[in-house]
């Protein structure tokens, strides 16, 4: 395995920053981050770490780096002419291929064999250019670079630079870039470092490419007009549906989702809710009054208590929807009330007579009209009229909208909903409502009730944001946790009803992990008071003590911090001894995740018929039992056996690694304690990821020796 030399580095990042400016830098990640050819006028969805941890990786210059793991994502546009407008936005001069080549790569492992021109070969397919479009950005003018078996310090580097230029970094500013040449943000800081933050902000970026952080295809796609007038609702979208299922599925988020580009009223019904907090009523407020004098002449003011209608949730979201409907026309925005926990509420109490209301027609509209009461029909008339908080901008045309509508008053369906005196819910007020079925019990809803509601069950299942939950030194994944205790669950109350959904407890934000306090106070509580408490606890048995009580106190110390050993325990007894990590474990996933952009395989495997080993294990031991078998194998015949080639280019500095070998960040990748038969003492690489894990798998196979995957 061969690196480039610090000298060729040095020189590269001299020749970059003279010619090229920080966005272009941040244009490389993005297309490193995106890992396909560009098709111009294509949105592209991009997850912001990749694009962190690669600016992590160029201009950090220290050896410890930060390691993103953001779920964010963007989408990327790219102009019918981005290629060719690179030079005039974020060129200064002209600029070499090899010296792009050389800093891009300055960190990362390259084969024996490596050249200076296969190093721009390799730029150019990680780019997806073809050798056409390079022409039109680079210089191609070869240059020498020099190649080291061993790689240098990002700390060597720094003070090369800082000699070079004789500009001094500081212990806050270890970042390098190609204006200012210390910045004290962190490269994969998108928001603040120079690299990103300029591809948004600078004139004429914009003739190469723009990022949002909406999808793009949700909003501009080929679809013809009819399709583009709602871009994320469907014709079959229901005007009416409850999402359902356990707390924490991601109700709340799936609905959130769909209605963020639309005006949204939002409630949340609780066992105090009733018609006046859903719908309207007077409340007393404070008002400036006259007061007047025996002459009845306006003497002074005061402060005096009167009574106004105060709007709630539904009439605000119905005077909304109709506001909308006479403005649209054709293209009629939808308006939204999302009702948080419906069943939390007493629904026949809450929606009184607007129970009617909810059934609909074919044409969306409410099938059956209602008359309003004198204090809603005097506000609903208010809001509409002139000067109106929701003034109607055009006539309504409703009179086809309830088939054989007869009015009480002697006027047609239109004038009776602008005069407030019925009520009808329009096509265009969507009513959503999620329910956590744990929940079910507070108050059921009756089937006239349902009936008028579809139904959308959100099934409990793993959002791949790799959480975990820490346990003093060791972690154990969240969704192998939910997955198990949901079988307990099961098994306890017969019932899904109660299960644990991936989103019922969160890590704090830029955090991945769940901490032993948030453990106990959120999941282990809810699972003993709701779940277990009256029913089988032995799985609470987290003392010592044959004949010692079994109860939730025993997860605190007498003073009342958690009990690290009692969560052990319970998480034992729960997932298995076999699925509780170590850092170093942990640091397979990360580095897995950051290789594969965010893919973390699980898979155990048995090795000769026994054992449950993840992959670093596995290969760890099958090395070992190889070595054991052949003591009398010298250092170079043991770097024979297990080349460099097996890793498939992972970082590191290689396999098999001599004693004394400066590692800098990657120390912790490698196992020490090893010593050949001539005496040499040597370190292995020991995290094997779904990239490499199949060439030890072949190469013990090749032993004779079994390796099966459970």
């Amino acid at each position: 395995m061969m690196y480039i030399s610090l000298n060729s580095v040095l020189e590269a990042f001299l020749h970059c920053r003279h010619n090229t400016d920080n966005k272009f830098w941040g244009l490389v990640a993005i297309l490193h981050a995106i890992g396909e050819k560009i098709v111009p006028g294509v949105s592209y969805t991009i997850n912001t770490k990749d694009v962190s941890n690669a600016l992590e990786q160029l201009f950090r210059l220290q050896s410890d780096k930060k390691t993103y793991t953001s779920s964010l994502t963007w989408s990327v546009l790219f102009s019918n002419y981005w290629i060719e407008n690179i030079p005039d936005v974020m060129f200064q001069h002209e600029v070499n291929l090899y010296d792009v080549s050389t800093w891009y790569f300055r960190n990362r492992p390259l084969q024996d064999n490596v050249t200076p021109d296969i190093l721009v070969k390799k730029f150019l397919e990680e780019m997806n250019l073809s050798k056409e479009d390079a022409t039109k950005l680079f210089s191609f003018d070869a240059k020498p670079i020099t190649f080291d078996d061993k790689l240098y310090r990002d700390e060597d580097l720094l003070k090369s630079i800082e000699d070079k230029t004789g500009e001094i970094s500081s212990k806050d500013n270890k970042t390098v870039s190609f204006e200012t040449l210390f910045i004290k943000s962190n490269p994969g800081s998108l928001g603040q470092a120079p690299f990103i933050q300029t591809l948004y902000a600078s004139q004429g970026v914009q003739k190469c490419l723009i990022i949002t952080q909406f999808d793009f295809n949700k909003y501009y796609s080929n679809k013809n007009k009819e399709e583009m007038k709602m871009p994320y609702l469907k014709s079959d979208d229901p005007l009416q549906v409850i999402y359902y299922g356990a707390p924490g599925t991601g109700k709340s988020y799936k609905i959130n989702d769909r209605t963020k580009p639309y005006s949204t009223i939002r409630t949340t019904f609780h066992p105090d809710s009733d018609y006046s907090t859903f719908v309207g009523v007077y409340k007393p407020t404070m008002e400036e009054m006259p007061v007047f004098g025996a002459q009845g002449v306006e003497v002074t003011k005061e402060k005096r208590i009167t009574y106004t209608f105060v709007k709630q949730a539904f009439l605000k979201a119905y005077l909304g929807a109709w506001q909308k409907y006479a403005k649209g026309g054709e293209t009629v925005e939808p308006q939204f009330l999302v009702i948080e926990e419906i069943n939390r509420g007493n629904c026949a109490q809450i929606f009184g007579d607007l129970f009617q209301l909810l059934d609909r027609s074919d044409n969306g509209f409410s099938t059956y009209p209602i008359d309003a009461d004198s204090d809603l029909q005097n506000e609903i008339r208010e809001a509409f009229a002139d000067g109106g908080e929701y003034a109607l901008e055009s006539e309504l045309d409703l009179d086809d909208a309830v088939e054989g509508y007869t009015s009480n008053y002697g006027k047609t369906l239109s004038d009776d909903i602008k005069s407030g005196r019925v009520l009808l819910l329009p096509n265009n007020l969507y009513i959503w409502a999620t329910m956590n079925t744990s929940d079910q019990s507070l108050f059921p809803i009756d089937s006239a009730f349902k009936r008028r509601w579809d139904w959308q069950y959100v099934k409990i299942t793993d959002a791949g944001k790799g959480w975990k939950i820490k346990c003093g030194d060791e972690y154990c994944d969240w969704w192998t946790f939910i997955e198990e205790i949901n079988k307990k669950i099961a098994k306890e109350t017969s019932s899904d009803d109660k299960k644990l959904g991936y989103f019922f407890c969160k890590p704090s934000k830029d955090s991945d992990t769940i901490t032993e306090e948030k453990f106990v106070g959120k999941v282990l509580f809810y699972l003993w008071n709701d779940v277990f408490k009256d029913g089988d606890i032995t799985l609470f048995k987290v003392n010592d003590e044959p004949e010692g009580e079994i109860c939730f106190d025993a997860f605190y110390t007498n003073d009342n911090k958690v009990n690290v050993e009692a969560i052990r325990k319970f998480l034992v007894s729960v997932v298995g001894e076999e699925n509780l990590m170590t850092k170093d474990d942990a640091d397979d996933e990360a580095l897995e995740a950051s290789i594969t952009g965010g893919n973390v395989d699980r898979s155990k495997y048995t090795f000769n018929g026994t054992g449950k080993y993840g992959k670093s294990t596995l290969g760890q031991k099958i090395i070992d039992t190889y070595i054991d078998l052949h003591k009398d194998s010298t250092f170079d015949q043991i770097k024979q056996t297990f080349p460099d080639s097996m890793l498939n280019d992972i970082p590191g500095h290689g396999l098999i690694v001599k004693e004394g070998v400066d590692l800098g960040s990657y120390s912790r990748y490698y196992k020490s304690g090893y010593t050949s038969s001539d005496g040499i003492k040597y370190l292995i690489y020991k995290q094997w990821t779904i990239v490499n894990i199949q060439n030890i798998i072949e190469f013990a196979k090749k032993q004779g020796w079994s390796v099966d995957k459970l």
